[in-house]
């Protein structure tokens, strides 16, 4: 029993990875196609919603529907490298110290206070 839950754990936390996947529509449907034919059945039910509402949208009967979440809006992808450049245009730097930090804080706040005190 355990060990049937482990697995559906697994297999629910690498479906959840697809956030991490590129948005790329071969690549996400292909993890996607690839993790649901390895999945559960008890995780089946789940993989059909996610495939309806968030992969490809409903194609059932005629034509179709759009995703109701395409992976443009949920997809994380990319967010690292965006986190990257704000911080590095925030501070200057890719990786700055905790001093270099710590002095922006403090000259925000001198800026701040000025601002008040007018």
């Amino acid at each position: 029993m355990r060990e049937e839950n482990s697995e559906l754990q697994v297999h629910f936390r690498l479906l959840i990875a697809l956030t991490f996947v590129s948005v790329d529509d071969v690549t996400l449907t292909f993890a996607f196609d690839q993790l649901r034919d390895v999945a559960e059945e008890e995780l089946l039910p789940i993989f059909d919603s996610t495939e309806d509402n968030s992969i490809r949208g409903r194609r059932r009967g005629r034509g179709g529907q759009q995703s109701l979440f395409p992976p443009n809006i949920w997809n994380c992808y990319d967010l690292n490298e965006i986190t990257k450049n704000n911080k590095q245009l925030l501070m200057g730097k890719t990786h700055p110290s905790l001093r270099h930090l710590l002095a922006l804080l403090q000259r925000e706040r001198e800026r701040r206070q000025k601002s008040v005190l007018k």
